[in-house]
């Protein structure tokens, strides 16, 4: 006879991300130079998750790459639907909130890729 549960799931709490898509007077800098020179902050962008910095150059859509694993990877509420429509239609402004939230991981806990 098998002993009765004692622990409840439960469901893991999603946080919003740290600022909206279009809040990019939050960090100028970084938005001028995803402006500038997207691929090359994209590049930036995955080596900061201990990925190459050649990864963007050979896979298909790397914003919606990247936007998806740090979703999935710090409990961002949303969908693969929505991280594709944001990217497909702005993805300048998508790279530059996903490097706010970013920023602000690192700020908070300390480390990015845990």
């Amino acid at each position: 006879m098998e002993s009765p549960t004692t622990k409840q799931p439960y469901a893991i709490r999603q946080r919003d991300w740290h600022d909206g898509l279009f809040d990019c007077t939050n960090d100028c800098a970084s938005c001028w130079l995803v402006f500038c020179c997207y691929p090359c902050y994209m590049c930036y962008m995955y080596r900061r998750y201990d990925e190459c910095c050649a990864t963007p150059c050979l896979i298909l859509f790397p914003g919606l790459t990247l936007r998806a694993y740090h979703r999935a990877k710090h409990n961002i509420q949303g969908t693969l639907c929505k991280d594709w429509l944001k990217d497909y239609c702005c993805p300048l402004c998508s790279a530059c909130q996903l490097d706010r939230d970013m920023k602000y991981v690192e700020a908070t806990s300390g480390i990015l890729n845990v």
